[in-house]
């Protein structure tokens, strides 16, 4: 990337930390060769300066939601809202992002905001912008079970509003599906993403089985939640009976919406 044209910098890993230090260094007029994290050029040679340090997300403030809110109103008067809980999946897909991550920081960089913190940054927003329903956007609503009790339990309590979120088929039972419709979700988006176990085995990396999909599907179904599923189609060497496999999963699972 930073040998294109006209790319000066660029911050490797979670930036919070070295692009704060990075931009009020130019602000500032002072050298930003130090910043850890930071590449660039130097007389046409890119400098490579490590990675950026990990911040503890929570101590991290919280978003500043202010500052769309504030420029459209669109976005001020919206009634669903969107958070993130947690950083990082301790899954190794190969279509996403989080293996260039783990190897960068050796799987530090998968962790969770505490429960009581997650709920106190959705109260903030709620009291100030309220809204109807809320999504979790994590690639998983959590990382371990005490989060997840801990966390509904609180949300349940004090905001108690339909939300959805995605989760792997791997981590939903008939126990995580009664948690999560009692705290009132109304929706989980599971990713499928093909119905051959060939593509999923060797291609993507994910190694659940049919079975595992549907059962997490009826266990979510069972509860009264709807399911969202993520598919994929074209994929190498993928060829047409596999491509039609994915469709025959959804047609078996039956989900309430679906996504190509």
């Amino acid at each position: 990337v930073l040998a294109n044209d006209g790319i000066d910098y660029i911050c490797v890993g979670e930036g919070e930390m070295s692009f704060l230090r990075f931009v009020t260094s130019i602000q500032n007029g002072g050298p930003v060769n130090n910043i850890p994290g930071i590449w660039y050029k130097k007389e046409g040679a890119i400098v490579e300066n490590g990675i950026s340090e990990l911040p503890d997300i929570n101590s991290l403030p919280p978003m500043d939601v202010d500052v769309y809110c504030e420029s459209s109103a669109k976005i001020r008067k919206s009634t669903h809202r969107e958070f993130s809980l947690n950083r990082g999946c301790p899954y190794r897909c190969t279509y996403c992002n989080e293996p260039s991550l783990h190897k960068l920081y050796g799987g530090r960089n998968v962790r969770s905001k505490t429960p009581e913190n997650a709920v106190n940054e959705i109260l903030r927003v709620y009291n100030k912008y309220h809204f109807k329903s809320c999504a979790f956007t994590s690639d998983n609503l959590f990382l371990n079970r005490s989060f997840l009790s801990e966390f509904l339990e609180i949300f349940k309590a004090r905001v108690n509003i339909p939300f959805y979120c995605q989760m792997r088929v791997e981590l939903i039972t008939p126990e995580v599906a009664k948690l999560l419709k009692e705290a009132n979700c109304h929706m989980v988006t599971i990713g499928i993403e093909s119905g051959s176990s060939r593509i999923r085995k060797d291609i993507l990396s994910r190694e659940m089985n049919d079975d595992q999909i549907i059962k997490a599907s009826r266990c979510l179904q069972a509860s009264g939640i709807g399911i969202n599923t993520n598919n994929m189609v074209g994929m190498p060497s993928e060829n047409i009976e596999e491509a039609w496999d994915t469709v025959l999963l959804n047609a078996k699972i039956r989900p309430t919406t679906t996504w190509c």
